[in-house]
C-alpha cells in the first residue's frame, strides 16, 4: 500500500524486502555476492 508521498510500503508477507537484499548483494562491487552465496553453500543462513 502506498500512502501519500512518503510512499510506505506494505510488503510485509511479499518477500520484496529479501528480494531487495538480493538485488543490492548482487549490485555491490565488494564480493559480498559471492560471499553470500559461499555461505549458504556451507549451511549458513546470512
Amino acid at each position: 500500500m502506498v500512502k501519500g508521498t512518503e510512499m510506505h510500503w506494505n510488503v510485509s508477507h511479499t518477500g520484496a524486502e529479501e528480494m531487495l537484499a538480493l538485488c543490492a548483494l548482487f549490485n555491490s562491487e565488494d564480493g559480498r555476492w559471492d560471499r553470500y552465496w559461499e555461505r549458504r553453500a556451507q549451511g549458513g543462513t546470512e
